[in-house]
């Protein structure tokens, strides 16, 4: 029987690698990649994992926060960003990032 790679891939928890999570979030805050790796896996394992595939979100994010008045700090890059040259990124609320991506049933 042929399993599919995504499903196999969510099902082993192969795609919540630590490497990809920033341990600098404050409570109640989270990066696009660590939202969508625990709130969307099905994305996440679909997404060409690179920095420049979240730079758009990111990008509009941070523009409807500011037009909201939603705070988001700045914080140190998880590890696959740093070897990228990315030693800092923004985290968003949770529920900012809930309202903007959407709950997944995963």
């Amino acid at each position: 029987m042929h399993t599919d790679p995504i499903v196999e891939l969510i099902n082993t928890g192969g795609w919540a690698n630590p490497d990809y999570k920033s341990s600098a979030c404050p409570p109640g805050y989270d990066t696009v990649v660590g939202y969508l790796m625990e709130h969307d896996p099905v994305t996440w394992a679909m997404m060409d994992q690179t920095a420049d595939s979240f730079r758009q979100d990111d990008y509009l994010l941070k523009r409807r926060a500011k037009l909201k008045g939603v705070p988001t700090k700045h914080i140190a890059s998880p590890p696959w960003l740093v070897r990228q040259g990315i030693f800092e990124v923004r985290s968003f609320p949770i529920s900012f990032l809930r309202e903007y991506f959407g709950e997944s049933a995963a």
